[in-house]
């Protein structure tokens, strides 16, 4: 889910509204390959960043999650991840 994938050892938030969400985020991402039903997860995404939208939860943790949760959007929907291409661009060069 992170470049690092580090979220599937340790929680990258520290209070448990935004573990909450962070363990939702990380299921979506291993179901990504699983050729589960797409509409389905793009579904489960929406309501599930509605709900990051209003959570009680600090700014810092609040762009933990966004990140990830476009990280995400991105595996499910097959779109291009912008910045892990511009990562590929600059170790290229």
């Amino acid at each position: 889910m992170t470049r690092t994938e580090l979220a599937k050892c340790a929680y990258l938030v520290e209070t448990p509204e935004a573990q909450k969400l962070q363990d939702e985020l990380e299921a979506l991402w291993e179901g990504r390959d699983s050729g589960g039903d797409r509409d389905d997860m793009k579904e489960r995404l929406r309501d599930l960043s509605r709900r990051l939208d209003r959570a009680p939860i600090a700014f810092e943790e609040w762009t933990t999650l966004e990140t990830s949760s476009r990280r995400v959007e991105h595996a499910i929907t097959g779109e291009a991840d912008l910045l892990e291409a511009g990562s590929d661009d600059a170790h290229d060069g």
